[in-house]
């Protein structure tokens, strides 16, 4: 194996070491809006039909305020130099928003916030965790919410 040069590895990280722009970034997460509608969508209108309208609220607003996000840029067209830095940030927070955004649905199904928010990520992220007691009572738009959250994520 030959010994390379520190200056051959200088490529591979210009990546990292590119400085994201965060207007750059709002608009990337904006235009990514109805992901987060998608999401919550589903279960927010089985919890209205089933009457629990708390919970169809918590899972709604995340639809409406997307939505309007979006429809607020999406007339601004993405630079056509997005960095691979900017592109690597949106993906990390499109994961985070997503999992903010569900979180509250599992608060008002009374887990604590943590749990909640833990329940969360490993919804959107696919990890098949769960720290959820009794889940076989939660209405069904609570565990559609929980199994949406795979669902969303692997689609």
């Amino acid at each position: 194996m030959a010994i390379r040069p520190a200056s051959f590895f200088r490529s591979g990280s210009s990546t990292v070491m590119t400085v994201a722009r965060p207007r750059v970034i709002a608009l990337t997460l904006g235009k990514h809006a109805p992901i987060f509608g998608a999401l919550c969508l589903p279960p927010g209108a089985w919890a209205l039909a089933e009457g629990d309208l708390l919970l169809a609220l918590v899972l709604l607003a995340p639809v409406v305020l997307s939505g309007m996000v979006h429809v607020a840029v999406r007339s601004r067209p993405l630079p056509d130099d997005l960095r691979g830095m900017e592109a690597m940030m949106t993906v990390a927070l499109v994961f985070l928003i997503a999992a903010l955004l569900t979180t509250p649905a599992f608060v008002t199904l009374g887990m604590p916030l943590i749990d909640a928010f833990f329940e969360a990520v490993s919804g959107i992220t696919t990890t098949g965790l769960t720290v959820a007691q009794e889940a076989e009572s939660w209405p069904f738009a609570g565990t559609s919410c929980a199994a949406g959250c795979n669902g969303a994520a692997a689609w």
